[in-house]
């Protein structure tokens, strides 16, 4: 008996798991569909647009600024540190980081090959205490 109800117990887990696999395709399936359609539309908007001295001056974005010669100041120098996901990128002896935007680059973004980057922020200096400074004003003295 207690055998005959394991058996029904593990037909009926295998059904469920089936289930849910089955229904995480569909699911799956309904957003690549819908990113086709979209992909789509944007191409067939492309095609039907205006050509440009007909479209409407449209605001542009500032243009992107590239990657400088040299890392500016706040920028971590190399060496660049490797992430689980994803990792920092030695540019021009800076750490910079890749960004999932395609140029023309937002305005807080650099732009280098086919990608925008962001500066990777240099690591804060560990305050240091000198044994000669004098203690902030207000404060009481404790040389003698």
């Amino acid at each position: 008996m207690a055998l005959g109800a394991l058996a029904v117990l593990v037909v009926l887990s295998m059904l469920g798991l089936q289930w849910r696999i089955y229904r995480g395709q569909q699911r799956l399936e309904a957003k690549l569909e819908e990113s086709r359609r979209k992909q789509d539309d944007a191409q067939r908007a492309e095609s039907t647009a205006p050509a440009p001295e007909e479209a409407a001056e449209e605001p542009s974005m500032p243009p992107s600024k590239p990657i400088p010669e040299k890392p500016d100041d706040g920028v971590k120098r190399a060496p660049c540190r490797m992430f689980p996901r994803g990792s920092e990128v030695e540019i021009n002896g800076g750490c910079y980081i890749k960004t999932d935007f395609k140029p023309p680059c937002p305005s807080d973004l650099y732009t280098y090959q086919d990608g925008c980057y962001v500066p990777r922020g240099a690591p804060k200096p560990k305050p240091s205490a000198k044994k000669n400074e004098a203690p902030p004003s207000g404060t009481p003295s404790l040389r003698r």
